[in-house]
C-alpha cells in the first residue's frame, strides 16, 4: 500500500473515532444534566416548605408529587407481596387507569397505579394443554408400476440394470 494512502486511511479512521466519542461524551453529560436539573426542583421544594414552615399560615402546602418509574413500582409490587422474585414490569392499565403490571417469576401479579398505591394481586393459573393421541395416518399407496418389484427367476432377470457416467 502506498504510504500516503495509509497515512490518508489513518487519519480519516482516526477522525471518525474521535468523532464517536465526542457523541458519547456528550450523550451522557446531557443525561447527567437532565438528572440533576430534575433533582434541583426537589430540592428547591425541600428548602420552600422548610421556609413555609417556619411562617405559620393557614394555607397548607402541596407536597411534589413522586415520579412512579418502573424500579419503584417493582419495589412497592415486592414490598406488597413479600417476593423479590421480579420478572417483568409493564405499563398497563387496571380498571381504565394507568398502572404498572409487575409479574413476578412464581406467577405473581401486582398492578402498582402512577399515584404508588397497590391496585390489586392476581396469581396466575398454569394452563394445562393434553395432547390427544392420534392415530398415524395411513401410508399413501404406491404407484402402481413401482408397486411391481422386479423377481428372481429362472429367468435371470432380477437384476436391475443402471447407467453409469
Amino acid at each position: 500500500m502506498n504510504p500516503k494512502k495509509a497515512l490518508f486511511l489513518s487519519t480519516v479512521l482516526t477522525t471518525f473515532v474521535i468523532a464517536i466519542l465526542f457523541g458519547v461524551y456528550s450523550k451522557i453529560t446531557k443525561t447527567s444534566t437532565q438528572v440533576a436539573s430534575l433533582t434541583a426542583p426537589v430540592a428547591l421544594a425541600d428548602n420552600t416548605a422548610a421556609s413555609v414552615a417556619e411562617q405559620p399560615t393557614s394555607v397548607p402546602s402541596a407536597a411534589a408529587p413522586t415520579i412512579v418509574t418502573p424500579d419503584l413500582a417493582a419495589s412497592l409490587a415486592a414490598r406488597a407481596i413479600n417476593r423479590q422474585d421480579v420478572y417483568s414490569v409493564e405499563t398497563s392499565s387496571y380498571l381504565g387507569v394507568d398502572a404498572f403490571k409487575v409479574v413476578f417469576s412464581s406467577g405473581d401479579v401486582v398492578y402498582i397505579g402512577l399515584d404508588q398505591q397497590v391496585f390489586a394481586t392476581e396469581k396466575l393459573q398454569p394452563v394445562i394443554v393434553t395432547v390427544a393421541n392420534v392415530a398415524p395416518a395411513p401410508a399413501p399407496k404406491k404407484h402402481r408400476a413401482a408397486a411391481q418389484a422386479p423377481t428372481t427367476g429362472s429367468s435371470g432377470g432380477g437384476e436391475i440394470e443402471h447407467e453409469t457416467e
